[in-house]
């Protein structure tokens, strides 16, 4: 899909100042995002957080606006999230870490 590609290119040559984009950053209204988990990047479709804890603030800056914002994020959080062939997947953060989890194959409607 050209879309994941053109977010990989992007965060790619942003990667000294970029961790993670979102497909509205290069002017194209999809659900995707990727990220940057160090070893390779993520693309996921139609990510949604289903459960959240740890909350905390801390500054981050964007590549699409300047300087620095306070922004609230947590600790650990559980996205579901589809690839690029429609596998639906469950990824676990906590604090820094990452459980991938595969779950049956099906479509689901982004609410």
């Amino acid at each position: 899909m050209q879309v994941a590609e053109d977010l990989k290119d992007t965060l790619q040559a942003n990667s000294k100042t970029c961790v993670g984009m979102a497909a509205n950053m290069i002017d194209v209204k999809k659900q995707i995002i990727i990220v940057s988990l160090g070893f390779a990047p993520m693309i996921m479709f139609n990510p949604k957080i289903v459960k959240k804890s740890g909350e905390y603030e801390t500054e981050e800056g964007c590549l699409s606006l300047e300087g620095l914002r306070r922004v609230k994020r947590y600790q650990n959080i559980t996205v579901e999230y589809q690839d690029i062939f429609s596998r639906i997947f469950i990824l676990k953060s906590h604090c820094n870490s990452f459980n991938l989890l595969f779950t049956k194959t099906q479509i689901k409607k982004e609410l």
